[in-house]
């Protein structure tokens, strides 16, 4: 069942939905390896395979999870050729 979940989450969120979930969990990791030192990350994305797909997976993931943490969003400095 909870593997069913995880798939599905992962499924969700390729398509651009359950972002916040995503975003929530990393974030939550992010802040309990590197605490208060999460200002000082640049965070960036691995790209998707094409320009629209990258903006639907990750422009809002990667607002949301700089939001949380303080990190900063180097998701405008990532470009899909």
């Amino acid at each position: 069942e909870k593997e069913i979940a995880d798939r599905q989450m992962v499924y969700d969120f390729k398509d651009g939905r359950s972002f916040e979930a995503v975003a929530q969990m990393t974030a939550a990791n992010m802040q309990e390896l590197y605490g208060e030192s999460c200002r000082n990350i640049v965070f960036v994305q691995v790209p998707a395979s094409t320009s629209p797909k990258n903006e639907l997976r990750y422009k809002a993931f990667c607002e949301r999870v700089c939001e949380l943490t303080g990190a900063i969003n180097g998701y405008e400095h990532v470009r899909v050729i």
